[in-house]
């Protein structure tokens, strides 16, 4: 995608040695935030990690999304939500006079601190929103250490 406002010219970036490093790292972003070249908007569900004293909480949003279609697996210390958002079939060939709405594959990675137990994973769906809660490993509780004297 082509950039209509450069941050630079080539005279600046030999006036600067850091803009030297410029160049390949906004490369490196130009690439990251374009859409794909089928046209379709890049999407990921915005999402909520809430912790407390015995769990965490993350909070995605998912909407039209059935929490059913929603795959979740913990792996080691990363928790690892996909599916994917679709587009409705009756709309695929209508003629769109504006379109938003962004549809497809997604995936999100949340890493967790090590020890966390999956079979104690509890996830539950409703109104767009997929509530995850992830109870804290034994290890990462705070222990009162008793102080004796000499």
């Amino acid at each position: 995608m082509a950039n209509l406002t450069p941050w630079h010219t080539q005279q600046d970036e030999a006036a600067w040695p850091v803009n030297r490093f410029r160049s390949p790292i906004e490369r490196l972003f130009d690439g990251f935030f374009q859409a794909p070249s089928d046209g379709a908007a890049a999407w990921l569900p915005p999402l909520d990690v809430i912790e407390s004293e015995k769990d965490f909480v993350v909070r995605v949003e998912l909407p039209g999304i059935d929490p059913k279609d929603v795959e979740l697996t913990v792996k080691g210390n990363v928790l690892t939500l996909s599916g994917e958002k679709k587009a409705r079939a009756e709309e695929k060939n209508s003629g769109y006079t504006r379109m938003e709405c962004a549809y497809g594959a997604f995936q999100r990675d949340v890493t967790l601190p090590e020890g966390v137990d999956p079979d104690r994973v509890k996830a539950e769906g409703e109104h767009g929103v997929l509530e995850i809660r992830i109870p804290k490993p034994e290890s990462a509780a705070a222990k009162r250490i008793q102080v004796s004297k000499k």
